[in-house]
């Protein structure tokens, strides 16, 4: 079975959320922000070359353009450039040091290792993997980003596991369950997630990598029946 080398597609899951939270640069000049509308456009669709080249465009067109160093940091982890997407993020933060409050920024400094992992909300997590009390299903799925970024997938699933459980109405916690059932093994379990997150949010039935986990455990999504 193939695998899905979970901590290459971190990135594009959280940037595909700072891509529509965040601000981008009134100063940016008009090819710049359009470059940088296409990345966003192709991290939707998961195009992540594409993606890059646009981001890249963009930085090139303006370098003042703090989002798009951002985005292109994002989309260079996904594809492997670790020491590439590190400069990029913290040019990013040099430009526009209020983006390292932000939340998605704050994981993709825990990835890079230019920050430590955050404790979750509650009582914290022991070195066993044991997940907190009270926390929140959003704090689950960043904590188990970062432990699928170092290779812990088990760990990671269980965290996931724990961000349904705290929010069941949470679509992409069963997506990352899903995910991370999938490279454990557990491809009926996967399915079922999945199905449930398009239930929840039938609009992430259009990313891509949903549609090819789909179709390599042998579903056609077209015949999906969402209940």
């Amino acid at each position: 079975m193939k695998s899905l080398n979970i901590h290459h597609i971190i990135a594009t899951a959280v940037l595909a959320v700072a891509a529509f939270v965040g601000q981008v640069s009134a100063q940016s000049d008009p090819p710049a922000l359009r470059y940088y509308k296409q990345g966003v456009m192709y991290v939707r669709t998961g195009n992540l070359e594409l993606a890059t080249e646009a981001f890249s465009a963009s930085v090139r067109s303006d370098p003042g353009f703090a989002d798009a160093w951002l985005m292109l940091s994002g989309t260079l982890l996904d594809i492997g450039s670790l020491e590439e997407g590190e400069k990029c993020l913290r040019k990013a933060i040099e430009l526009k040091p209020e983006l390292e409050s932000h939340p998605d920024v704050t994981h993709l400094l825990e990835i890079f290792g230019i920050r430590p992992p955050r404790a979750v909300l509650g009582e914290g997590i022991s070195p066993e993997g044991k997940m907190a009390v009270g926390a929140d299903a959003r704090r689950y799925i960043y904590l188990g980003m970062v432990l699928a970024s170092r290779g812990d997938i088990e760990k990671a699933t269980r965290s996931f596991l724990a961000a349904v459980r705290t929010d069941s109405g949470n679509a992409e916690a069963w997506i990352w369950l899903g995910f991370g059932l999938y490279d454990l093994g557990h491809q009926q379990l996967t399915y079922k997630c999945l199905k449930r997150a398009l239930a929840i949010k039938p609009e992430l039935g259009e990313n891509q990598l949903i549609k090819s986990v789909l179709a390599e455990i042998g579903e056609c999504y077209g015949e999906i029946s969402i209940q």
